[in-house]
């Protein structure tokens, strides 16, 4: 019994031995060191945020339904500690926007003319400075802006001693990005690991509150919907961007596409769940099954705005 008792020891520890070994070395690991290795000499004090960042879960926010005819959600969490993010963005665009802009940019008279420029460079010892590279070794990573300050530095530049370029004018164009007035986007604060509840319904029915991966809010901010647009969702299932999109309340028609029927059923019965079946929204709203990829898309120039959302898939 105690011989039995022993190799029943040896036989976990051995395991166990094994379990933690192959933990240490899985697909997981390897590409955290692999990070560690590369990215911190880069990042330098702001890695372990990244890299916090980057094991963390996305940050969901809420997009209030504006179809909704209730907004007790909305006021409860904001009573939680919820901020509205639209807001908070239209503030900032509001008061700071033309301040930052005046910083940012200066008048292209100050520094685009058609004057000629004369750029001088010093002789370059090639002799000393044969090669950038040869002070790490090849498995050492260099960071593109390093390498290009060295040769900088370093003058690698095979021209005469002196070089005459000409500056045409080019015309700066600063587009604005309207903030769609009626879109409303709750959001917990940084360092707030709260989690949304799933949404309530209200009292006609449809659900208050659609939860989404904050960054998904950013390209259709991009997409800058304005007045009476007509705007084509090329992949619109399953219907998270479609329906922000939608609670601008400002594009005439919304045409959203997706060539399989599954995703197409499941963008319906998200659409039945956040639209009211006597809501006049639902006439701004074509949906289509159609291949976006095909050469025999035929609906050219029909549409003001545009949305492809693709994903890489490795073959």
């Amino acid at each position: 019994m105690l011989s039995l008792l022993r190799i029943s020891r040896r036989m976990k520890s051995y395991y166990l031995k094994g379990y933690w070994f192959n933990k240490r070395y899985d697909a997981c690991n390897l590409a955290l060191e692999y990070f560690d290795m590369f990215y911190e000499p880069v990042y330098r004090k702001k890695w372990p945020s990244i890299r916090l960042a980057l094991l963390s879960d996305p940050k969901y926010c809420a997009v209030l339904n504006n179809l909704a005819n209730s907004n007790v959600s909305a006021e409860l969490l904001l009573d939680q500690g919820a901020f509205d993010l639209m807001e908070e963005v239209r503030k900032f665009h509001k008061n700071d926007n033309q301040k930052q802009l005046s910083k940012s940019f200066q008048p292209p008279s100050e520094h685009l003319s058609t004057e000629e420029t004369v750029v001088q460079y010093d002789e370059v010892d090639f002799e000393k400075n044969s090669d950038v590279r040869t002070d790490f070794g090849m498995t050492d990573f260099v960071p593109s802006r390093e390498y290009l300050q060295r040769g900088i530095d370093q003058q690698l530049v095979s021209m005469s001693e002196e070089c005459v370029i000409s500056l045409p004018d080019i015309p700066i164009q600063s587009e604005e990005i309207a903030y769609p007035a009626y879109l409303r986007v709750l959001l917990y604060p940084p360092g707030d690991i709260s989690v949304f509840k799933p949404s309530p319904a209200s009292s006609n029915g449809c659900i208050e509150y659609y939860l989404m991966d904050a960054a998904s809010v950013v390209p259709v901010l991009a997409l800058n919907v304005q007045p009476s647009d007509v705007v084509l969702d090329m992949c619109a299932a399953p219907g998270g961007k479609s329906l922000l999109i939608l609670e601008t309340l400002l594009p005439d028609l919304l045409v959203l596409n997706d060539v399989s029927l599954s995703r197409m059923n499941r963008l319906r019965r998200m659409l039945n769940l956040y639209i009211p079946s006597d809501s006049s929204i639902r006439e701004r709203v074509v949906l289509k099954r159609k291949d976006a990829s095909s050469s025999d898309w035929d609906e050219l120039e029909k549409y003001d705005k545009v949305f492809f959302y693709f994903i890489f898939k490795k073959m």
